[in-house]
């Protein structure tokens, strides 16, 4: 029969429980196992007929566990239009430092009314970037590490967990007026499948110049940016519906500028198992980590915890894949190190993000 859904209650989640309208988490979380597991329908298992399975042979998919528990012209000054009438010519935010006034379409590019023009780029991106934004002449992933993050896309890795944000994001049912960015959106194999599933304008930022050109041909119509996330946000104050950033930067008081009330914040934190066997042998030790930790036990102001979701997957990396996950998780990795993964056949790693669900106030 049908899965049955809790009702909604208040207060912290219990252990193993759902979350507090778990409807749609569980149709989210429901898409990801079945993907996971390889198919639909009945006889894979498991609520609604969907279960997952460990993947056949040693380059299958893993097992995903989901543990829910909660035009030209001159630009006009940011007047914080409703969302519903944005467009990006009302979005974009000037980033020079001095300026920060509204970004509109011109022919080639974007241009501000003092004077600050942006070309985009032949693949249909734009360079935002600030040399006060820069820490080095080559910011953000390298190209070896963008290749890299191409390949294990294509190859199926973190599927279940996009298959849950998707799914998480089309529940909002953003409308054609909507605005929706992505954080950190490398390559754009998840810019890409929400501009698919989901109406409205979307936008994608990253450090890495050659990940943004590489995301502007995957999710066309997206507008990606080549810009700091960690900085000032290229957008005007309420412009945005949604947000999402996995396993990326989340300055939480520029989320809260540029988000209206009521938007939706979705976070992917790496659990302190994510990567643990690469952690114990390229550092000797898996050293455990948290960096959702501190967000978690002090809610910034402005934000309501919603829910929050772990997304686990043990999954075979072949040694090539082996090779491109250390690539862009060890950016500064020794030869030692190098040396340690190249000797290895393979590895049975642990993926483990956990999703967050916040509502701005």
């Amino acid at each position: 029969g049908p899965a049955r859904a809790e009702p909604a209650r208040r207060g912290p989640p219990r252990a193993g429980s759902a979350r507090e309208s778990p409807g749609p988490w569980a149709q989210a979380a429901a898409i990801g196992r079945a993907r996971a597991a390889g198919g639909f329908g009945p006889g894979a298992g498991g609520p609604l007929g969907l279960g997952a399975r460990r993947g056949q042979g040693e380059n299958g998919p893993g097992r995903a566990r989901f543990s829910p528990s909660l035009g030209s012209g001159v630009a006009r000054r940011a007047h914080n239009p409703t969302a519903a009438a944005m467009s990006k010519t009302q979005r974009l935010r000037c980033p020079v430092r001095a300026c920060l006034s509204a970004l509109v379409e011109q022919p080639g590019g974007f241009g501000c009314e003092r004077g600050h023009r942006f070309d985009r780029a032949r693949g249909g991106s734009l360079n935002l970037l600030q040399p006060d934004q820069r820490r080095s002449s080559e910011p953000g992933d390298p190209a070896s590490a963008v290749a890299a993050r191409e390949r294990l896309a294509l190859a199926g890795v973190d599927a279940a967990l996009r298959d849950l944000v998707i799914g998480l994001v089309l529940d909002r049912e953003l409308g054609p007026g909507s605005g929706l960015l992505e954080l950190g959106c490398g390559v754009g194999s998840l810019l890409s499948d929400l501009g698919a599933a989901t109406a409205g304008e979307r936008f994608g930022i990253d450090l890495a110049a050659e990940a943004v050109r590489a995301a502007a041909r995957r999710s066309r119509p997206a507008l990606c940016l080549v810009a700091n996330a960690d900085h000032r946000l290229p957008f005007l104050d309420a412009s945005l519906d949604a947000v999402v950033s996995i396993k990326a930067p989340r300055p939480m008081d520029e989320l809260a500028r540029v988000l209206r009330p009521g938007g939706l914040l979705l976070l992917g934190l790496p659990t302190p198992d994510d990567l643990v066997e690469l952690r114990r042998v390229t550092a000797g030790s898996g050293l455990s980590r948290d960096p959702g930790g501190s967000l978690l036990e002090r809610i910034p102001a402005g934000w309501r915890l919603e829910a929050r979701c772990l997304v686990e997957e043990r999954r075979w990396f072949p040694a090539d894949e082996l090779r491109d996950l250390a690539a862009i998780a060890y950016r500064g990795q020794r030869r030692r190190e190098a040396e340690r993964l190249a000797s290895l056949p393979g590895l049975q790693v642990t993926l483990a993000t956990q999703l967050l669900e916040f509502v701005r106030l």
